[in-house]
């Protein structure tokens, strides 16, 4: 699964979302995350909100790094631990999705993104 987080026409981040096997104990699988940082569309929302009354860089930074910093999120923060298939189907939908999508969710609230998800 892929999730976007877009400006406008434009990629801030690319994230991609699967489950995985692990390559010794081929009957264990986890979850896994790769996050892409699309730097055209983060320029592009600086360039139109650099000087606004009321926008924060410093807090922008901050809050765009931990979008960033996802896959570690999901490695430090969960037992993100190889497992059967069956088990790790429902963590991964079930326990982390929602997680993870309640954290997109707020950034592009706060923000004025927008998630789209292949």
């Amino acid at each position: 699964m892929t999730i976007n987080i877009n400006y406008g026409k434009y990629t801030l981040f690319d994230i991609e979302w699967w489950i995985t096997e692990n390559e010794i104990h081929r009957d264990r699988w986890h979850s896994e995350l790769d996050c892409v940082v699309c730097v055209k569309g983060l320029c592009m929302f600086l360039k139109d909100n650099i000087g606004k009354e009321g926008f924060d860089l410093d807090e922008f930074i901050k809050n765009s790094y931990e979008i960033q910093e996802l896959r570690g999120w999901l490695w430090e923060r969960h037992s993100n631990t190889n497992i059967p298939l069956d088990e790790c189907s429902k963590r991964h939908y079930h326990t982390f999705q929602p997680e993870l999508y309640k954290i997109i969710d707020s950034y592009c609230e706060k923000y004025g993104f927008y998630k789209n998800i292949d």
